[in-house]
């Protein structure tokens, strides 16, 4: 992908899209990529996308198929100019986490848990990653002891074995990467609105006790169910998104504090773009990376297609049908 191009990064369920549809080629028993090749999507696989809005080319990162007795999914991420994909079984069980070069996107290196984990909700930060464990009680043979649901664990990334049960934090929080940094985000609720974020201690993932940016979401009343139930952080500032259901159609809201100067502080209001047309709803999931932010509309007819981009710095939305149906999906902009 060039340098400052805008990519999306799909997970993406069934066949081929409606753009030029190429898949990676590597040489035999490596990880090198060599070149690209034109393939067809078969109507049951499921794959990661990469996604070229202003050309419409769309490359298979990863392609694969998951049987109803081992139901599975992968799902990107993306943190600044670094690009993962985790594999995780659905109802349960361990988590694979692989990073890809954004440069020819060769694997680089893979990461596992041996418990299962929650995902969505894990980070990268610093050469590490830090999850909440899953639903189950599950015994560790290298760390000799049980993880109970909800744990909080640390591990390097390039030694999976080598882990460390954290201190479970009094007040649950969303854990979020800034790149080497690890963040956490108190999510609002309309018992209590307050929403911010403040750093977390990467050794024993306590939170500090000061937020570094907090705000108060008002009249909640008025929001759809799914507003402010994700932060995403990137090049210093913190982002937020709410939707308003008024008579002339969906309204959105994005809040984006700065983590360096809590002074500085936008909130970027706009209507729905007229193609939007049968808007339902939305996935509370977003992502941001260099001013652009991304929002996943749901369509009238289960149409899964279509993805909103917000342009901060021109302040432009623009609606962008990549011809798949999108399970997830996140932002990548290299810059070089």
């Amino acid at each position: 992908m060039p340098a400052n191009t805008l990519g999306l990064v799909l997970a993406v369920s069934g066949g081929s899209s409606s753009s030029t549809i190429k898949t990676l080629v590597t040489t035999p028993g490596t990880n090198e990529v060599t070149g690209t090749a034109f393939i067809n999507l078969e109507s049951s696989s499921k794959s990661v996308v990469l996604f070229r809005p202003d050309t419409g080319d769309a490359t298979v990162i990863d392609s694969y198929s998951s049987p109803s007795y081992a139901p599975h999914f992968k799902r990107p991420y993306t943190v600044d100019d670094r690009f993962y994909v985790s594999n995780k079984f659905t109802d349960g069980g361990a988590m694979t986490v692989t990073e890809y070069g954004t440069d020819g996107f060769n694997r680089k290196s893979e990461w596992g848990t041996q418990t299962d984990a929650l995902d969505p909700g894990y980070a990268v930060a610093g050469g590490e990653v830090y999850f909440k464990t899953g639903s189950t009680e599950q015994w560790s043979m290298s760390r000799g002891f049980y993880n109970a649901p909800g744990d909080y664990v640390r591990s390097l990334f390039d030694s999976r074995s080598d882990s460390t049960e954290m201190t479970r934090p009094k007040l649950g929080f969303a854990l979020v990467s800034g790149g080497d940094t690890l963040y956490g985000a108190k999510l609002p609720s309309e018992s209590d609105p307050i929403t911010g974020v403040f750093l977390v201690n990467p050794s024993t993932g306590q939170p500090a006790d000061e937020y570094l940016t907090a705000f108060e979401v008002e009249d909640w009343e008025t929001y759809d169910s799914s507003s402010w139930r994700n932060m995403v952080i990137s090049d210093g500032m913190a982002y937020l998104v709410g939707f308003v259901d008024s008579p002339s159609g969906y309204k959105i809201e994005i809040l984006a504090a700065s983590l360096s100067d809590p002074d500085i502080f936008s909130v970027y209001g706009f209507d729905m773009p007229s193609s939007a047309v049968e808007v339902t709803g939305f996935n509370s999931t977003i992502d941001a990376d260099s001013g652009y932010i991304l929002i996943k509309p749901f369509h009238a007819g289960g149409d899964r297609s279509k993805l909103l981009i917000y342009d901060t710095v021109e302040e432009t939305s623009q609606i962008i049908d990549a011809g798949f149906h999108i399970v997830d999906a996140q932002l990548l902009y290299v810059d070089q």
